[in-house]
C-alpha cells in the first residue's frame, strides 16, 4: 500500500509541477566578484570581450567539466538589468544558456540586485520588469530554462514579498503559462518557505530555499541542524522545494565532511553540511550547491586552472552527491 501511495503522489507531483523538485541536481556558476555586482554578471571563466564562438567554447568546456566531475543536470546563473540590457553581451549570455541545452542541462536564471544598492530590494521596479520582459521574449520557448524572480528578498516583509511575486506572476503567466518553470524565493534570504508555500497564488511553482551555517542557529551536531532545516522548509513544501543555495568552505583550512563522529561539539559547519545533504536526500528536494564554480570563493567545489576544473574537496563532493541521491560521479 505504501509503495502505491508513494507512486500516486509522485504522479500527482509531476502533473502539477512538471518535473519533481528532486529532478534538479546542480550547482551555481557565479561571477568572481559575486553576483551582487554593479554592471554585467560574468560567470567565472567567461571572457566577455571574446567573440561569440569563443564564449560558446568556454561555456561548453565549463558545463562539460561540471557535468563530468559532479554529475549535475542543472546550473543556476545570475542575471540583472545590465546583463540583459547590453546589446553586445546579452546575445553572448544567451549563447552560454544554449550550450547548457546542448549538454541536456537545465538552467535556472535568478535576478540579483546591484552591489552598491544592496538592501534586499529590487533596485528599480520598472527596469526590473523591462528586464524580465526581454528575458521571457527571448527564452520563454526554451523549455530547459527556468526563472527565479528575485534572489534573497530580505528587504521586504514576507507579505510585501508575496505581493511583489504575485504581481510578477500576473504579468508573466499570460506569456509563459508553465508555472513549473518558475521559482518563488522564500522570505528573508530565501530562508523561510512557510508563507510562500501556503499562498495559493503560487500553486504549481517551485520554491527556492537558501541556508548557510551563519543564517541559523549555533548547532554543533547534525540533529540540531536537521530540526532547524525542516522547520524552515516545512514538510508540506518539500515536494516543491529546490535548495538553490547551500554551502561551506571547501578550501583553505582543510574541511572533512566524511566522519560524523568528529562533529559532536566541534564544528557547526560540518554538522550543517551533513545535515543539509541528509534532509535534501530524505525529503527528495532539488539541490543546487553554492557554488560549483566561482573564482576566489572558498566555498567553490571546483577550482579553475586555465581551462581545467578540479575538485577542491572530495568529502564535500560526496555530501553534494548524497543530496543528489547518487553515490559517485566523474
Amino acid at each position: 500500500m505504501k509503495s502505491w501511495t508513494s507512486f500516486f503522489f509522485l504522479i500527482l507531483t509531476v502533473l502539477s509541477f512538471g518535473e519533481p523538485s528532486s529532478a534538479y541536481q546542480g550547482v551555481n556558476w557565479a561571477d568572481a566578484r559575486d553576483n551582487f555586482v554593479d554592471g554585467k554578471i560574468i560567470p567565472s571563466g567567461i571572457d566577455e570581450e571574446a567573440p561569440l564562438a569563443e564564449v560558446e567554447r568556454q561555456a561548453h568546456s565549463i558545463f562539460s567539466q561540471l557535468k563530468e566531475l559532479l554529475g549535475i543536470n542543472t546550473v543556476r546563473l545570475g542575471i540583472n538589468p545590465d546583463t540583459v540590457g547590453d546589446a553586445d553581451y546579452w546575445p553572448k549570455y544567451q549563447a552560454i544558456i544554449a550550450q547548457a541545452k546542448k549538454l541536456k542541462l537545465k538552467v535556472i536564471l535568478a535576478c540579483w540586485e546591484g552591489a552598491s544598492t544592496r538592501d534586499g530590494k529590487i533596485d528599480n521596479i520598472p527596469v526590473f520588469h523591462k528586464m524580465w520582459e526581454q528575458v521571457l521574449r527571448d527564452l520563454s520557448k526554451s523549455e530547459h530554462v527556468h526563472f527565479e524572480i528575485f534572489n534573497e528578498p530580505y528587504g521586504y516583509t514576507e507579505s510585501e514579498w508575496r505581493e511583489i511575486a504575485a504581481g510578477w506572476l500576473e504579468q508573466v503567466l499570460p506569456k509563459m503559462p508553465n508555472r513549473a518553470r518558475i521559482l518563488i524565493s522564500g522570505s528573508g534570504y530565501n530562508e523561510w518557505l512557510s508563507h510562500v508555500g501556503a499562498d495559493e497564488r503560487f500553486k504549481g511553482c517551485h520554491l527556492s530555499f537558501h541556508l548557510y551555517a551563519w543564517f541559523g542557529g549555533q548547532h554543533r551536531n547534525r540533529e540540531g541542524w536537521v530540526r532547524e532545516i525542516k522547520e524552515r522548509i516545512g514538510e508540506g513544501n518539500a515536494h516543491r522545494a529546490i535548495v538553490t543555495e547551500w554551502g561551506a568552505s571547501m578550501k583553505g583550512t582543510p574541511q572533512d565532511f566524511f566522519e560524523q563522529s568528529k562533529l559532536e561539539g566541534r564544528s557547526k559547519t560540518r554538522a550543517f553540511i551533513i545535515a543539509m545533504a541528509d534532509v535534501i536526500h530524505e525529503w527528495k528536494m532539488g539541490s543546487v550547491y553554492w557554488p560549483g564554480l566561482r573564482d576566489g570563493d572558498r566555498f567553490s567545489l571546483t577550482n579553475r586552472n586555465d581551462d581545467k576544473l578540479e575538485i577542491t574537496n572530495e568529502s564535500g563532493k560526496r555530501q553534494v552527491l548524497k543530496s543528489f541521491r547518487v553515490e559517485s560521479a566523474g
